[in-house]
């Protein structure tokens, strides 16, 4: 038995009191100071049946804290961003700086590891922080408009705003999201429950939403179902120009070796004088397909890679993903399966001929 503890909650500590009051045997791993592996995560994950969001204790300060940002690595790595370092919010990518906020400076209190996923080009924070900036955007705009009266208005209205930025100081902590009532939200993420995704309210609710009402809803799956649809024309061309190029790989290297066991039937004769017997002729030949396949396979693992580091650059500019050529795909080793099956379905028949190889036709011959 192993318990995950941490010392700083409370129900980790009842927890680990009722293990030790029980007298088993148990295991301790203190997470924060070993952290868990990705994969020990998934098993747990699976374990429980949860989602990995059931797993954050969401009452940690990087979750309430306003004005305070977890980022993801490839937003660090861009940006040149550490813990502990500042940033402002802009509007869309402009590099001008006319549609920054000069107000509402995040602080970045965390950096997630790489996952090559969307989070790693996230910057996550509270949704009272953007509602805040925009708030203060909103004020200024209106203190620039009313900065047309006399000299004594001018002096109480700075009165009266410094006196509201000393209430704001004072403030009271931050609501609950559904109190604000005052507020917008622009997008929202909504996850079925396992026993009602497949319920008819579930598939009628997208149509619902968006014939009537003034709300976009899109499900995940739909999307990527007709972006399959769209993609399918130019699959099943890539699909089957792959088998063609795999059936004249094989077909190639069943000429190779019928060609050289032509050239050397004389070679081949000797092998059989000198005590070869034609079983050893036979799993040579079969050999020598295997190590062609064996060598085509890598030539091709290396040229596909190199060719992934050339494009890898334009790539992520254009899709905002980071490309590897460093990675390999156990999909990839597969491909060493099926390059040996070739190898050895192309090989046989040569290998067959030699195996039958006449030794007194072919001396007198040569």
């Amino acid at each position: 038995m192993k318990i995950y503890h941490n010392p700083r909650c409370s129900k980790s500590r009842e927890g680990l009191a009722i293990l030790e009051a029980s007298k088993v045997n148990f295991e301790t791993i203190h997470y924060i100071e070993t952290p868990i592996s990705k994969e020990e995560l998934i098993h747990i994950i699976q374990l429980l049946n949860i989602s990995p969001i059931d797993l954050v204790r969401k009452n940690e300060k990087i979750w309430k804290e306003n004005f305070e940002a977890n980022i993801g690595a490839d937003v660090a790595k861009i940006a040149n961003l550490k813990i502990g370092d500042t940033f402002y919010s802009t509007h869309g990518f402009l590099s001008d700086g006319m549609n920054g906020h000069e107000h509402g400076q995040f602080k970045v209190v965390g950096i997630f590891q790489k996952s090559n996923s969307v989070i790693d080009q996230l910057i996550l924070t509270t949704t009272q922080s953007i509602w805040e900036v925009h708030d203060n955007h909103d004020h200024e705009e209106k203190a620039l408009t009313e900065n047309a009266t006399d000299s004594h208005e001018v002096h109480d209205h700075d009165h009266a705003h410094d006196h509201d930025h000393e209430g704001h100081d004072h403030a009271p902590p931050q609501k609950p999201i559904i109190e604000e009532v005052d507020q917008e939200i622009t997008s929202i993420l909504i996850k079925f429950k396992e026993s009602s995704k497949k319920s008819f309210q579930a598939l009628t609710m997208l149509r619902g939403i968006n014939e009537n009402t003034e709300v976009m809803a899109a499900s995940p799956a739909i999307e990527l179902n007709r972006l399959y649809d769209n993609m399918s024309l130019g699959e099943s061309f890539l699909r089957n120009l792959a088998m063609v190029i795999v059936f004249v790989s094989g077909l190639s290297i069943f000429i190779s070796l019928f060609s050289s066991l032509q050239d050397r039937k004389y070679e081949l004769a000797l092998m059989r004088v000198m005590g070869a017997t034609p079983t050893k002729l036979f799993f040579l030949i079969i050999f020598e397909g295997l190590l062609l396949s064996v060598i085509g396979y890598i030539i091709g693992i290396i040229l596909s890679h190199l060719g992934m580091s050339v494009f890898a650059g334009q790539m992520e500019d254009k899709y905002h993903y980071s490309f590897t050529a460093a990675k390999f795909l156990k999909e990839e080793f597969y491909l060493l399966g099926g390059a040996l099956f070739i190898g050895f379905v192309a090989a046989v028949i040569p290998a067959y001929q030699a195996f039958r190889t006449d030794i007194s036709q072919t001396l007198s011959e040569s």
